[in-house]
């Protein structure tokens, strides 16, 4: 019913896939199956800034939404286009907080975790976990990267490390992933292999606590 777009995929980004949609869409969609005359598109990006969502929408985007994307800000645009659509939308029920994590604060903020998962604990765990597993997988990359000397390859692997960790709450990470990606757009490997040795304590101890639970 609804497209969430991520605005800086690979190879093609968010903005060209949303041109190209219209332009099936305006010529009948031809080998797609059936699709709706116009699919509600909502851009789903990291940059949060001035032009953004104009940009968004001159590409043929329908709504905009910036990330990390907590539960409430998710909650209000599927809300208003649900109404639009008459898409039937299921009620959001939060819990009560319990402070289970404690043991965690140190290394994730609890309160921008709560505030992201919409009280929801179970949710929490799993955003946690998901994080713990392409983390692992985006540090593996970024390692070979810097062993091969390959600047842009490990510009994309801090950025997807940056933004899997914000959206997580993880305290430090983004900025030392910031830190790691301008490195690698300045060409300048020297100091990221330390960088990377702090990302790896931090997964650490987020990935014992999670193990744990």
């Amino acid at each position: 019913d609804i497209v969430l777009m991520d605005c800086q995929m690979p190879v093609l980004d968010g903005y060209e896939a949303t041109r190209e949609l219209r332009r099936l869409e305006a010529t009948g969609a031809a080998g797609l199956g059936e699709l709706e005359l116009h699919t509600v598109v909502i851009a789903m990006t990291a940059n949060a800034l001035k032009g953004d969502r104009e940009k968004c929408l001159a590409a043929g985007m329908d709504d905009y939404i910036s990330k990390p994307i907590s539960i409430e800000k998710l909650k209000s645009v599927l809300e208003n286009w649900s109404v639009k659509l008459k898409i039937e939308s299921p009620k959001f029920q939060g819990e009560e907080l319990e402070n289970s994590a404690a043991a965690l604060e140190s290394v994730v903020d609890m309160a921008r975790l709560h505030e992201i998962a919409g009280a929801d604990l179970d949710f929490e765990l799993e955003i946690l976990q998901t994080f713990v597993v392409d983390t692992d997988s985006y540090l593996k990359a970024a390692k070979g990267a810097i062993s091969s000397g390959d600047v842009q390859a490990l510009a994309r692997h801090a950025h997807q490390i940056k933004g899997v960790s914000a959206t997580a709450a993880v305290r430090r990470m983004p900025d030392l992933a910031a830190e790691l990606e301008r490195l690698a757009q300045s060409n300048d490997l020297e100091g990221a292999t330390k960088i990377i040795a702090e990302l790896e304590i931090i997964l650490a101890r987020v990935e014992k606590w999670t193990a744990g639970q």
